[in-house]
């Protein structure tokens, strides 16, 4: 049982073999997305994903620019472009207030949950 494969030596020589300090996510990125692309082609799974990926995107782009049309169309009458800030500023200052009070409530809630975490990993810890 003593001629079994050392994992640790095998992980600590691979770690090793991508340590180029700060420049090691020029390598290791590409590699990861290469190593995933071909996992997909392996398994098959390609073709699916990029037929329904792509068919995915390109309805929510069209749904955005449909909604995004419909929206401008019927809440943003057209302005003088000297009166376009104070026009948004008089439709989203409602939301925008909400918005501040919200987070403001929720980071205090989250600070007396748990006083000691320093960034949101630590909550989730």
């Amino acid at each position: 049982m003593g001629d079994g494969l050392d994992w640790g030596d095998l992980l600590g020589s691979a770690a090793d073999l991508f340590s180029f300090d700060e420049a090691a996510w020029l390598l290791i990125l590409p590699a990861l997305i290469v190593l995933a692309f071909g996992a997909l082609m392996l398994a098959g799974g390609l073709p699916v994903l990029l037929a329904d990926g792509v068919a995915g995107m390109l309805a929510e782009i069209a749904l955005q620019f449909v909604f995004g049309a419909l929206i401008a169309r019927s809440v943003l009458r057209p302005q003088a472009p000297d009166d376009a800030f104070m026009h948004i500023v008089g439709k989203t200052w409602i939301a925008g207030l909400g918005l501040v009070v919200v987070s403001t409530a929720a980071g205090w809630l989250l600070t007396q949950l748990a006083p000691q975490a320093a960034s949101v990993g630590d909550l989730l810890r």
